[in-house]
């Protein structure tokens, strides 16, 4: 199921696959942060295992169903690592979750001396480190061995990762046998600790009960696990359990039951946005800020003067999209005043803060820094600069930035004018099909190619096969 919604704005209108309720995206056409609305209810999260994005309909030759089959398999490695991450085993506290790609694990010779120790925890670190390439040359051999140590060691995180990405075979060789030993290795993993009473463990279990993921399927088993983890308060089986009831999946079919925890999910995340950000957790305050900018979420309803309250919390501990928000409001007087120079200091804040994180390899600020130098914002506008930083992030394979530099080099702005290069670009985004980006990507594809020869069209499809062996590689 899509979600579909509007940029307040510039109007662009979105459409998201439901896995990204409650996340934060980009609008494609002018950067404001937008929270996934949940519509019509709270949808249910990622399981353990991996999916591939949703193919993105458009008027492309056949040969662009292929090339999207190679980009979602690509994708399969890396969400796996990223849905794994956010709850990560710890012999002291059992679980760390993790919110956001931000605060995956980087690499140091303190991590690796502690791997080389022996530490479970760490040995899973420096796998995840290995296979993104996070301070470390990717190496998908030295990510499985490292994660494998860790699974052996009994981390049920690791078993269940390498359990997937053997499933997958992305990072590891394809082995179903393998597969299947892990599974069953994580779901004894799990159970252990579910039977302690440990709310995000349960709900791991409910979901490999549910999927026939290392036991037997068994739905009503599952929604015996969601329900243990929905009863102690855990969104992800509160959300879990909804659905049950929804679909009549191990329960009843029961519209009522739905709603009702469907209400809590929303009551349960407001509540610990709310908290978080109260912390001085700046990312929460920069996301409670944009549900009072757009009322929802948390938020009731619009209320601006609030959100500027918890933009500036945000910003002044260096969150650049807060700072960047911020500038916005200065400039438009959106819950202040209006003034222009405020919004100069806060955009040259939030470049600075775009520029350190994108020297340093962060994809998403190095689209961000392309923004600004294509609109003016905090830096002198220059074209060729944005292209720059576009193009590291689209060869990181950050579909924005992807769209971006096809935007750039469909209207010869900062390079030489190249059709081919802009079709290749926006092939490459179009096939994130869960991202804002990817619809537009798709139609100014299919736009471009009404101006195109099949030739083009086919040397355009050759680059964007080529680029995407190349990153497999």
């Amino acid at each position: 199921m899509d979600i579909s919604f509007n940029c307040d704005k510039c109007g662009q209108s979105l459409t998201i696959d439901e896995v990204g309720a409650g996340q934060l995206v980009d609008c494609p056409k002018c950067g404001t942060p937008l929270e996934v609305p949940y519509m019509p209810g709270p949808t249910k999260p990622p399981a353990p295992a991996p999916r591939t994005d949703k193919q993105v309909a458009g008027k492309a030759p056949r040969a662009w169903a292929t090339q999207f089959l190679i980009l979602a398999l690509v994708s399969v490695a890396v969400f796996v690592l990223l849905y794994a991450w956010r709850h990560v085993h710890d012999q002291q506290s059992n679980w760390i979750p993790v919110a956001t790609e931000a605060t995956l694990p980087k690499f140091s010779e303190e991590l690796r001396q502690k791997a080389e120790s022996g530490d479970a925890n760490a040995q899973l670190n420096l796998g995840f480190c290995y296979a993104d390439g996070k301070g470390v040359p990717k190496d998908n051999t030295e990510a499985v061995n490292w994660i494998r140590k860790a699974a052996e060691q009994g981390n049920g995180t690791a078993q269940m990762v390498l359990a997937s990405l053997y499933e997958s075979g992305e990072v590891a060789p394809q082995n179903r046998t393998e597969s299947e030993k892990w599974y069953r290795k994580a779901a004894e993993s799990y159970r252990g600790l579910a039977k302690a009473g440990n709310a995000q463990a349960q709900c791991v279990l409910g979901q490999f009960y549910e999927e026939g993921k290392g036991v037997a399927k068994d739905y009503v088993e599952a929604a015996k696990w969601y329900r243990k983890a929905a009863e102690q308060g855990d969104e992800d089986g509160q959300r879990s359990l909804a659905e049950c009831y929804k679909e009549g999946k191990g329960v009843p079919l029961d519209s009522a039951e739905a709603e009702k925890w469907y209400r809590k999910v929303a009551e349960s995340y407001a509540e610990r946005k709310r908290k978080e950000a109260e912390a001085g957790d700046a990312t929460a305050q920069s996301n409670l800020a944009s549900d009072y900018e757009n009322g929802e979420g948390v938020a009731k309803y619009k209320d601006y003067t609030e959100a500027a309250k918890w933009y500036r919390k945000a910003a002044e501990q260096g969150d650049a999209s807060a700072q960047r928000s911020l500038a916005g409001f200065y400039k438009d007087g959106k819950g202040v005043l209006q003034d222009y120079t405020e919004a100069a200091k806060w955009y040259r804040k939030a470049a600075e803060s775009y520029r350190k994180a994108a020297e340093q390899g962060d994809a998403s600020a190095q689209w961000w820094l392309g923004r600004a130098y294509e609109d003016g914002e905090g830096v002198g506008k220059d074209a060729a600069e944005a292209a720059k930083w576009y193009r590291k992030a689209a060869e990181y394979g950050d579909a924005n930035a992807q769209y971006s530099l096809g935007r750039l080099y469909e209207d010869g702005e900062g390079v030489e004018q190249d059709s081919i290069e802009a079709y290749k670009w926006y092939n490459l985004a179009a096939a994130h099909g869960g991202l804002s980006s990817a619809p537009v990507a798709a139609s100014d594809r299919d736009s471009l190619m009404e101006k195109m020869t099949p030739q083009q069209i086919a040397e355009g499809q050759r680059r964007a096969s080529e680029f995407v062996t190349k990153k497999k590689e």
